[in-house]
């Protein structure tokens, strides 16, 4: 496994403007996948692509041009927008899987989608519905949090040891399903 910022966050901390159409990101993945097929420590036809919400944009514009890649990882996938174009929020979010990841559903790679069950960004019943499209190829696990997959107390303040809890749980699920993917 391999993590990294991108790098506009090297070069501009607290500055998180990503580039237009994603184009430096995608190049940072691009440079890493490069870095990770010449170690030799696996084997090509075994990698799988992630990303995190915002890296999961970029993991999936990647992966539509990579068939050797074996499949992906979404981790809080950014299948709704709970706010109007004027930043006010919605009675109800928007759908945006369908744009945020196009093809998905002709592409039969093994791929999993992790997210929280409070994720404003990954309204469940607008990624539930999302799915209903897909061929069966797409697992999804759901913990506890929201978008951090953070989990609060009685009190509303952040938990830190049940987050760590949580982020543990949300690992060792996408472990467990890389290991059947891999068998």
């Amino acid at each position: 496994m391999v993590r990294f910022n991108w790098a506009y966050c090297l070069e501009h901390p607290g500055d998180f403007t990503y580039s237009p159409n994603l184009t430096n990101e995608v190049e940072d993945l691009r440079t890493v996948l490069t870095h990770v097929r010449a170690t030799g420590y696996t084997k090509p036809d075994s990698i799988f692509l992630g990303g995190k919400s915002l890296g999961s944009l970029v993991a999936h514009k990647v992966l539509v041009t990579e068939p050797a890649l074996r499949g992906y990882i979404y981790l809080t996938p950014v299948v709704s927008d709970p706010e109007d174009a004027n930043g006010q929020p919605l009675p109800t979010p928007r759908a945006v899987a369908a744009q945020n990841y196009p093809g998905l559903f002709q592409d039969p790679r093994p791929g999993l989608f992790a997210l929280g069950n409070t994720d404003v960004l990954g309204h469940l019943p607008l990624l539930f519905q999302f799915l209903g499209s897909s061929t069966g190829n797409i697992s999804v696990f759901v913990a506890g949090g929201g978008h951090g997959l953070a989990l609060n107390g009685p009190s509303g303040q952040l938990d830190a040891e049940k987050t760590a809890r949580n982020l543990s749980v949300v690992a060792d699920a996408v472990v467990n399903w890389l290991k059947l993917q891999l068998q």
